[in-house]
């Protein structure tokens, strides 16, 4: 009975957290533009605007609602308190560690050697241990159909992966130009230290989502042979990766993105019915745009292009300023220089 114990509170560990994004509030709707601090600096946010900690509002429920005392005594200096209570507390550090890397291996050794330390194993059983268990998560996905949810268990993270970029996100309260600044710095320490393109795409797409303020940021692939762009990579407002399956042909007539790939130029479109790119439509653009409002840049490796980046607002009501529109084609030719020189040394 304590094994089901321990698993349901570990299940119910952030239940304070969930439950308070789970209502609708003028609260949560204000904490809800903060998403793109790391997460310590959120949590500290979240704690000066409510007045209290999530873990604080977890034990007030867990107590309300009569759930396990394991559950309510997890959140209260859990390091001095039981086997299982510790065990509790590891398993969220863990879970958290793996989803978001902390700034350095040895922090995240540590995570690993106090659960070792535990659960009486080495650290490289522990680790064999986790990924048989992410395994078995994503074969249970795939059972009950959720496919798409695999790429949300991720692995145990790599060298690589820790102080990434993607986790030094902007500082709350300063500017734009110098939260983009901070970006071209960290994609330039990027450039030093990894050749993985993917991880380039992925950290411009979501800075320009969260420093710039479009509501979504997408890369788009060129496939010639079939005379098309496919999303290949794409995130929302808040900074996650999102599905957006979506193909624009380029060669079948002039449109905007044949436009774009011709030029070879950034591109914005603060309303596509206006004389200057009503011409340039096609079925499908009308479609990806719809009621908002677009820009486009190329991505090039060695002056080749390769794909294109479009960050778009989903609502015409916001325009896409020249300010805006600058500091995003800033970002993309300082990803080009920094994919330019990964593949010279390749």
């Amino acid at each position: 009975m304590i094994h089901k114990e321990v698993y349901l509170a570990a299940m119910l560990y952030h239940i304070g957290e969930t439950a308070f994004w789970s209502m609708p509030s003028a609260e949560a709707n204000k904490l809800s533009n903060y998403f793109y601090l790391s997460e310590a600096k959120f949590q500290k946010k979240c704690q000066s605007e409510l007045g209290f900690k999530f873990s604080e509002l977890s034990s007030e429920l867990a107590e309300a609602w009569k759930l396990s005392d394991l559950m309510v005594k997890s959140q209260d200096q859990p390091e001095t308190r039981s086997v299982e209570i510790q065990a509790i507390f590891l398993a969220n550090e863990l879970s958290g560690s793996i989803s978001t890397p902390p700034s350095s291996k040895p922090e995240f050794d540590n995570i690993l050697k106090r659960i070792s330390r535990l659960m009486k194993l080495s650290s490289e059983e522990l680790q064999v241990n986790i990924e048989q268990t992410r395994e078995l998560a994503i074969n249970l996905l795939t059972n009950y159909g959720a496919s798409i949810l695999q790429k949300r268990i991720k692995s145990i993270p790599n060298k690589d992966d820790f102080g990434s970029p993607e986790e030094s996100t902007p500082y709350f309260g300063i500017s734009k130009e110098k939260a983009v600044l901070e970006s071209i710095r960290k994609l330039s320490e990027l450039a030093y230290k990894s050749n993985d393109i993917n991880a380039f795409l992925n950290y411009l797409l979501k800075q320009t989502t969260q420093v710039i303020g479009f509501d979504r940021a997408s890369f788009w692939i060129i496939n010639k042979q079939k005379g098309v762009v496919q999303a290949r990579s794409t995130f929302d407002k808040n900074g996650y990766a999102e599905t957006f399956n979506r193909i624009v042909p380029f060669q079948n007539g002039m449109n905007i993105v044949t436009h774009v790939i011709e030029v070879d130029r950034p591109v914005l479109v603060n309303d596509y019915k206006c004389e200057e790119w009503c011409h340039y439509m096609s079925e499908e653009l009308e479609q990806l745009i719809a009621t908002g409002v677009i820009c486009f840049a190329t991505v090039k490796i060695g002056g080749k292009i390769v794909g294109i980046i479009s960050a778009q607002r989903l609502s015409n009501s916001e325009q896409i300023t020249e300010d805006d529109f600058s500091l995003f084609t800033f970002l993309v030719e300082h990803l080009n220089l920094c994919l330019s020189l990964i593949s010279s040394r390749k």
